[in-house]
């Protein structure tokens, strides 16, 4: 890359370019590869001008680019199939414009949604997006990946909230798509994993910060038993704002507070179930009471503030991999959609698969913000041949999920995780899987943006 770097030098400022191994070491995805193709280069720009230089470059000489935000890498979107120029786009992240008379905003793609969250609070506004990597994920990634948050229920996915975006794409000419211009609609590139253009710049509807909120924590005897308990309240018209429930493993339990373990042991929980209400006060008020006359038909009240505790700290669950990389423990999550009426018999299929792994008391079992959102989460032991026993565990888990109608990444994107055709056209259909080559030869021929997201191989290949 040594002659490349000294021209794109003349694009961008040499302080803002890198071939040291030492930095490209954080550019790399450790996750989802046991030889993943390394940043031979990053770039980091500051200005639309200079990614769109960039992009012209890089295409001409067939050099694969990568658009890099937070890096919280959910999905193995960071996972291309050759050895790539790290875009970091993270200088682009000033807040452009925030109108509450329009109740929309405007902001830069590497900006964190923490910071835009946290301008829009000060004039009583909030977007909707509450992901758990709210801290670290950036604007541009949560637009990529279609991400959904904790806050699904009301407000949608990232991509439901997005009114236009500002695109960089592979040649490097730079569009703004809104719902006005039909060549390069928002949608197009809502989702695509940075594979079809580079994300600039969002303009986001936003909506004033809610007036009251309440949380409440129920604990359960069995996730089946949860299920019906979410079910009910969704039947009744009582679904909250945001939830997660699921099954508490061994080895999670034993990560807890003391006061955690000991609320486990005193209510024999097997599975709980936290819930956030808000709205106007009188309504939140009025569905708490209702929803406390269901729930206690399944489970048992747990004290308010343990629900509480889970709201303010949602967002540093996302940080529990470093504390347990400390305990030697490796963990993976399937974000899974399911139909609702095949959950009980997937979730069956689920535990007789992880005890024939040994993996019984390492796994959890879970709902997220909706019915047929169904989460595992690993807990493997780092001194295992872990990797092996993870792909081994998701082929079959797989078979199980699309033997039922269901889809591998209801939460966040395809990335490369199951890049293999055959698993690609049960996921998005045989048509859905042209169009998308189609859309992808159209707009970066060169196939240099994030290539084999999405699909591993030649984008002609039979």
């Amino acid at each position: 890359m040594n002659n490349h770097k000294k021209a794109l030098r003349k694009l961008v400022p040499k302080a803002r370019i890198t071939t040291e191994k030492a930095e490209l070491e954080a550019y790399k995805d450790i996750i989802y590869t046991d030889e993943p193709p390394m940043a031979t280069m990053v770039v980091k720009p500051t200005s639309y001008r200079e990614v769109s230089k960039v992009l012209a470059y890089c295409n001409g000489h067939g050099i694969a680019v990568v658009p890099w935000g937070g890096a919280t890498n959910l999905s193995g979107s960071l996972t291309p199939d050759r050895e790539f120029l790290a875009l970091d786009i993270k200088g682009l992240n000033e807040v452009v414009d925030i109108s509450s008379k329009k109740r929309s905003a405007t902001v830069q793609a590497g900006a964190t949604i923490e910071k835009m969250e946290r301008a829009l609070n000060k004039q009583g506004m909030t977007l909707g997006h509450d992901p758990w990597s709210l801290k670290s994920a950036t604007v541009g990634g949560a637009v990529a990946l279609d991400s959904a948050g904790n806050l699904f229920p009301k407000y949608g996915r990232a991509g439901d909230l997005v009114l236009s975006v500002k695109v960089a794409l592979a040649d490097g000419r730079i569009v703004s798509a809104d719902p006005g211009t039909s060549r390069h609609p928002p949608s197009l590139f809502i989702g695509s994993s940075g594979t079809l253009g580079v994300i600039l710049e969002v303009t986001f509807r936003i909506a004033p910060l809610p007036e009251f909120n309440e949380e409440l924590g129920y604990a359960f005897s069995s996730f089946p038993k949860m299920f019906e308990a979410v079910k009910a309240l969704c039947s009744e018209g009582l679904e909250p704002q945001s939830y997660i429930g699921g099954t508490l493993p061994k080895v999670a339990v034993k990560l807890q507070p003391a006061a955690e373990q000991a609320l486990v042991r005193m209510l024999k929980i097997k599975a709980a179930l936290f819930m956030h209400y808000e709205g106007e006060s009188k309504a939140v008020k009025t569905h708490i009471k209702k929803a406390n006359a269901i729930l206690k038909k399944h489970g048992k009240k747990m004290p308010d503030r343990h629900a509480e505790e889970w709201w303010h700290n949602r967002h540093t669950y996302f940080e529990m991999n470093s504390q347990l990389a400390d305990e030697n423990i490796f963990l993976h999550v399937f974000d899974l959609g399911i139909p609702e009426d095949s959950i009980l018999g997937v979730h069956k299929d689920m535990k007789e698969l992880a005890n024939r792994f040994n993996l019984g008391d390492r796994i959890s079992h879970s709902l997220f913000t909706s019915p047929d959102a169904y989460t595992l989460a690993l807990y493997l032991d780092g001194e295992e041949d872990y990797k092996t026993i993870l792909k081994e565990f998701e082929n079959e888990v797989i078979d199980i999920v699309h033997g039922k109608g269901g889809t591998m990444a209801r939460t966040h994107g395809l990335g490369s995780l199951y890049g293999k055709k055959d698993i690609l056209v049960k996921e998005i259909g045989k048509d859905g899987l042209e169009f998308f080559w189609k859309m992808k030869n159209n707009l970066d021929p060169n196939n240099i943006l994030n290539p084999g997201i999405v699909a591993r191989g030649s984008l002609n290949e039979d």
